[in-house]
């Protein structure tokens, strides 16, 4: 009978990952309170308007710093503990024993090709709003080419490691398909989230996933894959099963979701300078989108053997 998994305390790890758990513990105190509040203000319509947008923006916070976490390796038990923690307003300390994380020491399997994932399709939108943003407010396209070509390396390594962790692993057919296929509508939301962000919130985005430190990370975990798998060859993908999509379609998706979000916002603004046209702008707007909406909620047809999880389309730069 194997021992009993040990439980952590949150001051046995690392700083970066420790800090992010307090701050997932403190905006979920800090969303309760902000719900608390609304409650109170109920007959005040400013009062609580003004709270649900801090509230939005407090679980915006929370959700993006949660997908930071999953990309360091935490686990969903310790991430939801927290968070749970946070919302019954029981304190977060460096003696919290965190739950077993369900995982055996040593490389991650099919979890961090899945946040890997996840992690591209935040780039492709960010990406592609930011563009939107530049061509608005910028005398440049790209006023800092240097940092927009590591973006890209960046995404690539994400890439590269999502297709290793899957071939190490000999993840199955049915897994690939579950973790690769990336839906259009979620590329839509997320788009249309980082629409409302202002040029200096989608900055702070785009500056952390241009570090360089991201593909580094990348490279000390595809370290750790080949000492895990001694005699394996990484340095290409298995051309016999499926893959990830490759970054480039991902970011030509996210542009096709920027449009849907662009005529919709647009749509809105112009019915709403109508009096009365709250029922005419819904409608208005899905009859416009309907179309684009039915197209992006259809899968994408079954791939063959080797090629990505989507249509295949060139990767950007060399392996990390």
């Amino acid at each position: 009978m194997s021992e009993p998994q040990a439980r952590l305390r949150v001051r046995d790890l690392p700083v970066e990952q420790a800090g992010m758990l307090d701050r997932i513990h403190a905006l979920a105190a800090r969303a309760t309170e902000l719900q608390e509040v609304a409650r109170e203000r109920a007959g005040d319509t400013t009062a609580v308007t003004a709270v649900l947008q801090q509230l939005r923006l407090t679980d915006r916070d929370r959700a993006m710093t949660e997908i930071r976490a999953r990309a360091t390796g935490m686990p969903d038990s310790w991430i939801d503990d927290v968070r749970r923690l946070g919302r019954t307003g029981q304190p977060f300390t460096g003696d919290l024993r965190l739950p077993p994380s369900g995982r055996a020491p040593g490389p991650r399997s099919s979890g961090r090709a899945l946040d890997d994932m996840h992690l591209m399709t935040e780039m492709a939108a960010v990406l592609v709003t930011r563009e939107h943003l530049l061509a608005i407010y910028a005398a440049t396209a790209e006023p800092d080419p240097v940092a927009a070509e590591q973006f890209r390396r960046n995404m690539q390594a994400l890439w590269t490691r999502a297709s290793r962790t899957a071939d190490a692993i000999a993840m199955s057919a049915r897994v690939r398909a579950r973790t690769f296929h990336v839906r259009d509508t979620i590329l839509h939301e997320q788009v249309n989230e980082f629409w409302n962000y202002s040029p200096d919130e989608l900055a702070v985005v785009w500056d952390r996933h241009a570090a360089p430190s991201v593909a580094s990370s990348v490279r000390r975990s595809l370290g750790n894959l080949r000492r895990a798998h001694p005699g394996r060859d990484f340095s290409t993908a298995n051309p016999d099963v499926d893959q990830p999509p490759k970054p480039a379609l991902l970011i030509e998706r996210a542009r096709e979701a920027v449009h849907l979000v662009q005529v919709r916002h647009y749509m809105h603004t112009i019915l709403s300078e109508q009096p009365d046209t709250g029922r005419v702008i819904d409608t208005a707007i899905a009859d416009a989108t309907l179309a684009d909406a039915v197209e992006l909620d259809n899968p994408m047809p079954d791939s063959g053997p080797g090629q990505s999880a989507t249509t295949a389309a060139p990767a950007h730069g060399p392996d990390p």
